[in-house]
Formats: C-alpha cells, structure tokens, sequence
C-alpha cells in the first residue's frame, strides 16, 4: 500500500523475535532489510544486514539479493533513523512506540489492530456489535 516506514517498522518487531520463525529467517530479515532501505531507515537496514550476513544465514540469503545486503552491513550509518512516531498506552497513558506491544510503564501486554499492526489507542477504539 505505499506505507514502507510502517512496514518497516513492523518487520523490525518480527525481526527482534526472529527466533519464533525457525524456517524464514533469512527471507523475513531480507524483506526487512529492503523494507528499510526503501523507507530510508538506514540504521535500522545496517543492524538487520549484519545479523543477515553471519555464517549461519549467509547461504540461505537469495542470491538476487546478496551483494546489496553485503554492501549495506560493510559501509556503517553514521545518523541515527527519525524516531518512531509515540502515541499513549491505552491502560496507564505512558507514551510508547506505535509498534510496541507491551507498556513498560504498567507491565501489560497491549492489543493491537490486525490491520495496521500497532497497539491500540483509546481515542480510536471501535467495536462490532
């Protein structure tokens, strides 16, 4: 749909808990890789680059994609990414990233929309009768 900084903030989540998808390492953090580049989050690109080119995944990177990747982990990125937009845990009112799903503030683990994949907001909470 055009949203690559929501993408890619989103494949940033899956990739910090890339351990729950044993079969698709590779190809998730590659997409996020792209994600990230496109959406000019270059740190963020840099940080999944190098994980992605570690002996254990290096030969499961698809070929179409491995110099790019090499590239990306070989040159550091020197600015920090824009920071990701707050917005108020719905229980305690804590200001949190948009895509995180649990509140430091209150311990709570946070719902969150199935279409957009952030956590809830009260201000827009809606309910099917």
């Amino acid at each position: 749909m055009g949203d690559h900084v929501g993408a890619a903030r989103l494949l940033n989540r899956v990739c910090q808990n890339i351990s729950w998808f044993q079969f698709n390492k590779a190809n998730i953090m590659t997409t996020a890789i792209g994600e990230c580049n496109t959406a000019k989050l270059n740190q963020m690109a840099y940080t999944w680059a190098c994980v992605l080119i570690r002996p254990e995944y290096m030969e499961k990177i698809p070929p179409k994609f491995k110099t790019k990747i090499e590239s990306i982990a070989r040159r550091p990125v020197k600015t920090e990414d824009e920071p990701e937009p707050l917005s108020p845990c719905p229980f305690c009112k804590f200001s949190i990233p948009e895509t995180r799903l649990d509140c430091p503030s209150c311990k709570r683990k946070l719902p969150f929309c199935a279409a957009s994949g952030k956590h809830m907001v009260l201000s827009e909470w809606s309910k099917c009768p």
